[in-house]
């Protein structure tokens, strides 16, 4: 026996947003609900990995698991599940702008080759250890400087016309940082507050005209606390 799911999602397909995660974690909770079978968070994520695995052709732990935990979270290992969840600074909002351009996840991944060079590994390392830091402390001076990727983003910038000047306006509007969400085509920036976050969108999605054109898809949200979880019923 199983369920048959309808699923309605207000995420683009290719965004860059995880939207094969949003729809398995959806999947297992309205089943979960469903079911009254109350299963554990660790649970929810091993199902939800699985349906990952359908969807996207592997199991992907960083999207699944912020879905299912919500939040921040880093992901020691996906499979066993080794998840640990941090915090979120108070006021602490997210910019997310969807051009309106496609790309092609397979090809987004293709560009990241198999190697990493040691200089961009070490840096990318010291980065990620001072953004978990940033997060632990509210030091949002120290989560501007940590937000620079110097793995993927370099490598995928070209499949995202005006990049640079897209991070630019989001900076100079206030952001802490921005970068690509995913494998793109979305943007997201960090931003302090609700405030500097309407600036930044409004920055943002004016040069993403500019140097994109077309409509582009703009949300502004603090980052949840709260993953997936049952609303109605």
């Amino acid at each position: 026996r199983g369920v048959s799911l309808r699923i309605r999602k207000g995420l683009p397909l290719s965004s860059g947003l995880g939207g094969s995660a949003a729809s398995a974690a959806a999947a297992v909770v309205a089943a979960d609900a469903l079911l009254g079978a109350r299963a554990s968070k660790e649970t929810l994520v091993s199902c939800a990995l699985e349906g990952e695995r359908l969807g996207a052709g592997s199991a992907h732990g960083d999207n699944i698991a912020p879905c299912v935990l919500g939040g921040f979270v880093l992901v020691r290992s996906a499979w066993p599940p080794d998840i640990v969840r941090l915090p979120v600074p108070q006021g602490l909002t997210a910019v997310v702008v969807h051009p309106d351009l496609e790309i092609e996840t397979a090809k987004a991944r293709a560009l990241l080759g198999t190697t990493v060079g040691l200089k961009d590994a070490v840096q990318q390392w010291a980065n990620l250890g001072a953004f978990i830091h940033s997060l632990h402390t509210s030091d949002f001076a120290l989560m501007s400087r940590a937000l620079v990727d110097t793995i993927a983003e370099p490598r995928r910038a070209p499949l995202v016309p005006g990049l640079a000047a897209i991070k630019q306006a989001a900076v100079e509007a206030g952001a802490l940082g921005a970068s690509l969400s995913g494998s793109g085509p979305s943007l997201f920036a960090l931003c302090a507050d609700r405030p500097t976050a309407d600036r930044v969108a409004e920055a943002m999605t004016a040069t993403v005209r500019a140097q994109i054109g077309g409509e582009p898809q703009t949300w502004i949200a603090q980052v949840a606390d709260q993953g997936a979880r049952v609303v109605a019923s």
